[in-house]
C-alpha cells in the first residue's frame, strides 16, 4: 500500500425572450440589445444565401496536430444598424471549426471555439439579426459572427435598434436577479448564484410605470424608458434578503443601464465553542456536514472559524437541510510527532460517536443560534513498536510502516515510519482510537506489503511482528476494509 493511497481527500454553478443557440462552451453574451450594439463591429439584419466550406488543412500546435477549415456565411443584407454601408449588399460570415471524433467513431468538424467563439446555427434561406465582430489579418478583414437571433424572435430587439437608428432619447434598463447560496466543500467558489425565475419587477417614476418579470436565467429588461428616476420594487420569495439598499435609478438619454439584483438566503447556525474546560475556544475551525453524507469518504461541508475572544462561530446564508456540527468532522488527525495536544473528532453537542449527535434540521432561512459545545478532552499519547521481517524471518530495512485510524466509515493517516537496518520501527500514536498497521516495501521492484493488524484501543503495544509476504498495491483484507468503498477494482 502507498502511505499517499492512505490520506483521506477533503479536497474533493438572452436575450430576454429571444432563441439562442449559442453553445454552453461559449461565454455568456450581454442580455441586453444595447449591449450588443455597443461590443458589435457590425449589426445587421440578413438572408443566408449560401453555406460552403473552405479545404481542410493541417495545422501544428506544439505537438498537436489538428485538421481546420472554415465554414462560410454569406448574407444578403435587409437592413443594416452599423459598421456596413448603405450600398453594401452582402456579407460574409466566417466560422472556425476543427475536425473532432464522434462517440459513434464518425469524424466531425465542429465549432472551433478556442479562440473566437461565433455563431454557428445559420440555415440556409433563413433571416437572423446578427451582430458581428470584425478582426483584421495579414491579407483581409473577416467577420465573425458574436451572435445572431432568428429574425422570428428578434421583434423586441429590432424595435431597439430601429429606435436607436432614429435617434429616440429613450434608454434601456437591464440586469439579473440571483440568490447567492455559499457552495459546499473544497474546490468550488464560496458562493454560487442561482437565477430567480419569474419574479415581477417594477419601476416607477412621477409619470410613468413599468412592469415586467424575469426569464429562465433571471434577466429582466426595460427598454424605450423615458430619462428620468426610477424607483425599483421586486417581490423577493420570503426569507430572502437583497443585498445592498440601492432603490433608486437616473436613466439618461440612449443610456444602456446594468442594474443587477443579488438575494441571500438567510439561514444561518452560530453558537460558541468551548474547551473541555469551559473556556471560549477561539481560532478553531468548525464544520457543518450535510447528514446523508456523514459517513463517507469526502461529504459535502461548510466550515467558518471561532473567530474572536469568545470563540464564537457563525455559518451565514445555508441553503435549507439537515447537518451535523462539529469539530474536526472534515480533517484528519495531526502528525503525531508535531501536534500537541490532539482532540477527537467531537459532534455538537459534544459527543465522539456520529450515532449520538444531535440531527439539525435547518429551514428556507431559519436561524439557529445559540448552538454551544465543548470540545472532547485531548488524546492521551501511547507508543506502538515491533519489526518487519520476510516469511522467512529475515528483518526488512526502509520498509515503510503506516498506522491507520479505522473507527469511523472512512480512514485517516495516523502516522508513518521506516524501519531501521534491523527492521525495527517505532512510532507514536494517541489512546481511544482504532488502529491497523502494516509495513509496505519494494523489493528488487516488486511491491510488497504485509496483512494488516488490527491494535488494541489504549496502551503501549510493543513487539508487533509484520511479515511481509503479500504482493500487489492492496490484499483481500485491504481491499473490503477500504479500497472496495472507494469503487476501485480487485487486484
Amino acid at each position: 500500500m502507498l502511505i499517499s493511497q492512505f490520506r483521506s481527500l477533503f479536497i474533493t454553478a438572452f436575450l430576454f425572450g429571444f432563441a439562442c443557440a449559442v453553445s454552453a462552451q461559449c461565454p455568456n453574451n450581454p442580455f441586453a440589445p444595447c449591449k450588443l450594439y455597443e461590443n458589435a463591429d457590425a449589426v445587421f439584419i440578413g438572408m443566408v444565401r449560401e453555406i460552403s466550406y473552405s479545404e481542410p488543412v493541417d495545422e501544428i500546435d506544439g505537438l498537436t496536430k489538428k485538421r481546420l477549415r472554415n465554414k462560410s456565411v454569406s448574407l444578403f443584407i435587409k437592413e443594416s444598424f452599423k459598421g456596413i454601408a448603405e450600398k453594401q449588399t452582402e456579407i460574409t460570415i466566417t466560422i472556425p471549426q476543427i475536425q473532432k471524433r464522434a462517440s459513434s467513431g464518425e469524424l466531425t468538424f465542429d465549432r472551433h471555439v478556442y479562440g473566437d467563439c461565433p455563431f454557428d446555427g445559420f440555415a440556409q434561406d433563413e433571416t437572423y439579426l446578427v451582430y458581428a465582430k470584425q478582426k483584421a489579418s495579414e491579407r483581409k478583414s473577416v467577420f465573425f459572427a458574436e451572435y445572431a437571433i432568428n429574425f422570428t424572435d428578434a421583434e423586441k430587439a429590432i424595435t431597439y435598434l430601429r429606435n436607436r437608428k432614429a435617434e429616440h432619447q429613450t434608454a434601456v434598463l437591464y440586469g439579473k436577479i440571483v440568490r447567492k447560496v455559499r457552495a459546499y466543500g473544497f474546490g468550488f467558489p464560496e458562493i454560487i448564484e442561482r437565477p430567480i425565475r419569474n419574479l415581477r419587477i417594477e419601476i416607477h417614476s412621477e409619470k410613468q410605470t413599468f412592469i415586467t418579470t424575469t426569464d429562465e436565467q433571471g434577466n429582466y429588461l426595460f427598454l424605450g424608458i423615458f430619462p428620468y428616476e426610477y424607483s425599483i420594487k421586486y417581490d423577493l420569495p420570503e426569507r430572502l434578503k437583497v443585498e445592498g439598499d440601492a432603490k433608486t435609478i437616473s436613466l439618461s438619454a440612449n443610456s444602456c443601464t446594468e442594474f443587477n439584483i443579488t438575494a441571500l438566503t438567510m439561514g444561518q447556525i452560530s453558537g460558541t465553542l468551548f474547551t473541555e474546560g469551559g473556556e471560549p475556544k477561539v481560532g478553531t475551525r468548525v464544520d457543518l456536514v450535510v447528514a446523508s453524507e456523514a459517513n463517507k469518504p469526502n461529504p459535502r461541508f461548510f466550515e467558518t472559524i471561532s473567530n474572536n475572544q469568545a470563540g464564537k462561530f457563525e455559518l451565514k446564508n445555508l441553503p435549507p437541510g439537515q447537518y451535523f456540527l462539529g469539530f474536526r468532522l472534515m480533517r484528519p488527525l495531526p502528525n503525531p510527532y508535531r501536534y500537541e495536544p490532539i482532540r477527537p473528532r467531537t459532534y455538537y453537542p459534544g459527543v465522539a460517536d456520529i450515532s449520538q449527535a444531535t440531527l439539525i434540521t435547518l429551514a428556507e432561512g431559519q436561524q439557529l443560534n445559540d448552538l454551544d459545545f465543548r470540545l472532547l478532552p485531548p488524546l492521551s499519547k501511547r507508543a506502538i513498536s515491533g519489526i518487519a521481517v520476510t516469511p522467512d524471518g529475515k528483518p526488512v530495512a526502509n520498509a515503510v510502516i503506516v498506522l491507520m485510524v479505522t473507527q469511523n466509515e472512512f480512514n485517516e493517516s495516523g502516522g508513518v515510519a521506516k524501519t531501521d537496518e534491523y527492521g525495527r520501527f517505532s512510532l507514536p500514536a494517541y489512546n481511544d482510537l482504532k488502529y491497523w498497521i502494516n509495513a509496505n516495501v519494494s523489493i528488487k521492484g516488486v511491491d510488497k506489503h504485509s496483512e494488516p493488524i488490527e491494535l488494541s484501543t489504549n496502551g503501549d503495544i510493543n513487539g508487533i511482528k509484520l511479515v511481509v509476504s503479500s504482493s500487489g498495491k492492496f490484499c483481500s483484507l485491504c481491499y473490503n476494509k477500504y479500497w472496495k468503498r472507494k469503487g476501485t477494482l480487485p487486484q
